[in-house]
């Protein structure tokens, strides 16, 4: 081995060691410097995150009272099979519902 071959081994820990700068890539003046994508960013450690924001499903605090989604109460069979309330059922059946055919305007021709 030459020592030619070993400065170049040498050069290339080194370029190793420095893995926050972006090799090939000019950033413009003025801007302020970044670290390497993927990298971490400057601040390695987020803050931690409110446990009352991440759902019971997640390991947080927050209350779930159907399941772990919204839709559990469908896959679940708490929904399916159930009566539900016809809301304008007895307005269809006195004939008190308001159609959009039984809407008169002003100054309308029929």
């Amino acid at each position: 081995m030459s020592t030619s071959d070993s400065s170049s081994e040498a050069e290339g820990d080194s370029d190793q060691s420095e893995s926050n700068e972006m090799v090939g890539y000019r950033q413009q003046p003025g801007k302020l410097p970044f670290s390497k994508p993927g990298s971490g960013g400057k601040n390695r450690f987020s803050e931690p995150t409110d446990q009352s924001m991440i759902p019971e499903s997640e390991g947080g605090d927050l209350a779930q009272p159907w399941g772990s989604h919204r839709h559990d109460g469908l896959v679940s069979g708490q929904i399916i099979g159930k009566r539900t309330s016809l809301v304008d059922s007895n307005w269809k059946v006195t004939g008190q519902a308001k159609y959009g055919d039984d809407i008169r305007l002003p100054g309308e021709i029929i």
